[in-house]
């Protein structure tokens, strides 16, 4: 029999005829779409997907990647809105609402557990590897405003007077994993926040937020207007306490967890075994996820991020190379430590963003570049499991391809954090390119 390909795959392009391959490979091409049966005077139709077939395909693609291939890998996508779906925030020229699809892949399709994406570049980065003959399954498990710092490693404090701090809260229910709460060190002993602000990340519960936000499945950081903060003076019971004693301090309250520091510090990363590690439950979360797939040789993670830790930093940019090289490396230790391998790369910037208009901002996020690359060329050099990813900041510099936000939001100017999804096959091509390089895809 003899193929002719209705899509891209392995090698081939969309409208090639083909009489090389078995019998039965022909019949499985054909089976998933990617092929009809060719013979001579077919030339005049166009081999292209229906409507139905492109829905189908889409689903493949979200729910588990396009079988066969030279080998079968789980990918677990992090980072921020726009490694999860930054486009779904505008509905302008080139949003997921304007534009569902480029090049026939559909940018609106959620893929899980990402409960509430809209779009996101995973379809067209699953196209180029697919190309190169992988077989594919994602879980996105990014999340809008995320610090890798604070909020996927976690980072301990020390107290400070009048200040807020985000307390111990439960589940809500499925897909969210509670809030260990704050952890600071000081007295020589180590305290949890038992009560203080309350901060989210995921929940596909159904269960309403307590934020007056109206939020009930969520991706993102929501801190909501909260009033609880420290006493103008320190408690003296911080001094003496005991393990599990709790002390009142204005509207917050702290339990004491150790009466040695151990390896804690005052503004340490925290590590896999540290208290507060993982204090949101994202790492944990991708974990559980990519666990779940099934039928695969390996699985990785594709690490980017940048824009929320320099916004938390422009403070601190003596210190913040530091800081972002010891939370990327908490979190690959981690994935490594799962078996995972880890591709590690660097989002976009993001100009005229009103939080950022320190002008220190532009030097903070490439500060964290170079701490990116410190990680991949001295801690990570010659490791098999640790590779670089796509670097956008790299590629388009401080004009990536963003849009305006609308002017009743808190994010204004001619350009905000968030990639146009036009701009979404040149992202999948920085890191298509970057994986290639690497001699492991």
């Amino acid at each position: 029999m003899t193929i002719q390909m209705r899509a891209q795959w392995n090698g081939f392009e969309a409208g090639q005829v083909v009489s090389t391959l078995s019998g039965s490979e022909e019949t499985r091409l054909i089976g998933l779409g990617l092929a009809r049966s060719y013979t001579a005077g077919m030339d005049g139709y166009t081999p292209t997907f229906s409507a139905a077939e492109k829905i189908a395909g889409k689903g493949l693609v979200s729910a588990h990647g396009i079988a066969g291939g030279a080998g079968k890998r789980g990918v677990a996508q992090v980072g921020q809105s726009n490694e999860r779906s930054g486009a779904r925030n505008w509905a302008g020229p080139g949003s997921v609402a304007t534009d569902v699809t480029f090049d026939g892949l559909g940018l609106a399709d959620p893929i899980a557990p990402s409960v509430s994406a809209l779009g996101s570049v995973i379809p067209h980065l699953h196209a180029r590897l697919r190309n190169r003959g992988w077989s594919l399954q994602w879980r996105n498990c990014a999340v809008g405003g995320s610090s890798f710092i604070k909020q996927w490693a976690g980072q301990a404090t020390q107290w400070a007077a009048n200040a807020a701090f985000f307390g111990q809260r439960a589940s809500l229910g499925t897909g969210d994993a509670g809030d260990y709460g704050d952890v600071i060190v000081d007295s020589g002993r180590v305290f949890r926040c038992k009560v203080g602000r309350p901060r989210y990340a995921t929940n596909a519960s159904g269960v309403a937020i307590p934020s007056g936000s109206g939020a009930t499945n969520i991706d993102y950081i929501i801190t909501p207007t909260a009033t609880q903060v420290t006493g103008a003076t320190k408690p003296a019971a911080f001094a003496t306490a005991a393990v599990n004693d709790d002390i009142v301090d204005n509207t917050i309250t702290w339990t004491c967890v150790a009466t040695s520091v151990g390896s804690m510090a005052a503004f340490k990363v925290l590590r896999s075994g540290d208290f507060g590690f993982d204090p949101l439950g994202l790492l944990a979360r991708t974990k559980t996820n990519l666990d779940a797939i099934s039928g695969v040789s390996e699985r990785w993670v594709f690490m980017a991020n940048g824009q929320s830790d320099a916004q938390a930093s422009l403070a601190n940019q003596p210190t913040i190379r530091s800081w972002y090289k010891q939370a990327v490396e908490s979190m690959v230790d981690y994935f490594v430590a799962q078996g995972y391998r880890v591709a590690l790369g660097f989002t976009c910037f993001s100009p005229n963003y009103t939080v950022f208009a320190d002008p220190t901002y532009p030097d903070q996020f490439a500060t964290l570049q170079l701490a990116i690359n410190d990680a991949l060329t001295v801690t990570y050099a010659g490791n098999a499991s640790v590779i670089a990813g796509g670097d956008l900041y790299d590629y388009w510099g401080r004009t990536p391809p963003t849009y305006p936000e609308p002017p009743a939001t808190s994010i204004v100017g001619a350009n905000a954090p968030h990639l146009l999804a036009s701009a979404y096959p040149e992202y999948a091509q920085v890191w298509a390119d970057a994986l290639a390089a690497s001699g492991k895809w």
